[in-house]
């Protein structure tokens, strides 16, 4: 009985709090009263984003918040365009909302040349071959010009779906986001032909991102010519960075070839205050950590038409980085709301994640409609070897060092992944629907050694309850099916069937 009692008192509980949920809605426009898509518009408290949405084609939005006070933020293509503090206890309509979009020559017009945004069935298209916001960047940069995609402390997510899955030319880069970013930052922008935000992936990528996947298409060389760039940028913020980079591409008869170089340096100082609230103490921990990073990236593809339907090719993504930071957290305790002790320590952390990528690739085409049939075999190698050393003491009030306080330890950690899969896909584009399916099957290999050594001593000593060495092992088969019809512009139908068997070992 008390169990229902206290479901019951749950339940109304949510009730009552979906009860105080407001709506806030408006409408964006440009200063010719045009209506503007793609605008993020989000809700932010302490710095955190708490709600995100798009605008819609007409330049609508509408979401959901609690009451409390916060920052209304709007932002498109990377531009900050309105950035205020408002208090929500009512459902509020902003009305029209103007922002001021960077003038464009009307003068002057290509015809052939593609939108810069193109809203698909399934996906978004942002072709950063034309877009000058982000030309001369990176293309974690270009990512942060992208309608409906976020890039917050190096954390990439689409605006309603939170963290997402990156992928370089229809192939995943399984790796953290951490690295990911690393990995984006080493590949220019004018690298990029393309990058499509599929908030609806197709069923073959169910059982690797079901929330959203961004693919970023690199440029190929066109028909019967050929090209060679070499750039470098400056990048000054609290410390000098940049990058230098080549690119060569060539197209000939039946032969494609493509190739890419990116070495950069950078630094970063990252400052951050948190507290932490226990039943009689607050801890206030105060962190500026300063982070030098050396990037290398390298690519490589190659593709030979074996007859007018059978092309065959293969490609190669390398990515290294070094990663050295230090920094030293100051913790303050309070109790009572009056200073009782410090803690200083200091940290050395030192990383080098790897990344090789390499893919076999059959593409027959079946007729001109658009009926294909590709074999994919792919590798992927990620290692990640770990440092860490920290060591502090604790402090009085009077900031000085308490006896036998003193703490220290040294962590290292290998970290690698294999990846093997085999991919068939067939696709068939008819007049009363468009049909894809196929089969796939992928084997991982996880290991892991982390060990820990306690330093109080002054002499290494490993700490068993820390330490941790595991080896984990999937397999996965999966069949899938997917077929969409779009009945007119503002409906469209959609069928996704994913079958997968999964087994594991450790």
């Amino acid at each position: 009985m008390k169990k229902i009692i206290l479901l019951v008192f749950v339940l109304l509980f949510k009730i009552n709090s979906f009860g105080q949920q407001f709506e806030l809605k408006g409408k964006v426009v440009n200063q010719n009263k045009t209506a503007v898509e793609f605008v993020i518009t989000s809700l932010l408290k302490d710095n955190k984003i708490l709600v995100s949405v798009s605008t819609d084609s007409l330049g609508n939005f509408e979401m959901k918040a609690a009451k409390g006070t916060y920052k209304l933020l709007l932002e498109q293509f990377g531009t900050e365009y309105l950035n205020k503090e408002i208090i929500i206890d009512q459902n509020m309509d902003f009305g029209l909302i103007e922002i001021k979009e960077t003038v464009q020559l009307e003068s002057v017009t290509i015809q052939s040349r593609k939108k810069l945004v193109e809203q698909k069935v399934d996906r978004l298209v942002f072709n950063v071959e034309n877009s000058v916001t982000a030309a001369g960047g990176t293309a974690l940069d270009a990512l942060k010009a992208t309608p409906t995609v976020r890039v917050q402390n190096e954390v990439i997510s689409i605006v309603g779906k939170g963290e997402i899955l990156v992928m370089i030319d229809d192939r995943l880069q399984k790796m953290p986001q951490e690295d990911l970013a690393a990995f984006l930052k080493s590949i220019p922008s004018d690298n990029i032909k393309s990058i499509e935000v599929i908030t609806t992936p197709p069923a073959k990528y169910d059982a690797e991102g079901s929330s959203g996947l961004i693919n970023i298409k690199l440029k190929t060389a066109k028909a019967n010519s050929w090209n060679a760039n070499i750039g470098s940028s400056y990048i000054q913020k609290t410390y000098a960075g940049g990058n230098l980079n080549g690119l060569f591409t060539y197209n000939q008869d039946k032969l494609s070839l493509q190739t890419s170089i990116s070495k950069g340096t950078g630094k970063l100082l990252r400052t951050s205050e948190s507290k932490i609230y226990y039943p009689n103490e607050v801890w206030k921990q105060e962190t500026a950590n300063k982070t030098k990073n050396d990037l290398l990236s390298l690519s490589l593809g190659i593709d030979y038409k074996l007859s007018t339907k059978w092309s065959a090719g293969m490609s190669y993504l390398g990515s290294f980085n070094n990663r050295v930071s230090v920094n030293n957290p100051f913790t303050t305790i309070y109790t009572d709301d009056a200073v009782s002790s410090y803690i200083a320590s200091d940290v050395k952390a030192e990383n080098t994640p790897k990344m090789n990528s390499v893919n076999l690739h059959n593409t027959f085409v079946l007729d001109s409609l658009g009926k294909n049939i590709s074999v994919d075999l792919d590798y992927f190698n990620y290692q990640k070897d770990d440092y860490r050393f920290f060591s502090g003491s604790e402090l009085g009030a009077d900031k000085n060092v308490i006896s036998n306080s003193f703490f220290s330890s040294t962590n290292s950690n290998l970290n690698k992944i294999n990846n093997y899969s085999a991919t068939v896909d067939f696709t068939f584009p008819a007049v009363w629907a468009n049909l894809s399916f196929g089969a796939k099957a992928f084997h991982t290999n996880t290991s892991n050694n982390l060990a820990v050594y306690d330093n109080e001593t002054g002499n290494p000593v490993l700490n068993t309850n820390q330490s941790n060495v595991f080896n984990y092992k999937e397999y996965n088969q999966a069949l899938y099916f997917s077929g969409s019809k779009k009945i007119n512009p503002r409906l469209v139908c959609d069928l996704k069937l994913h079958r997968q068997k999964v087994s594991q070992k450790i």
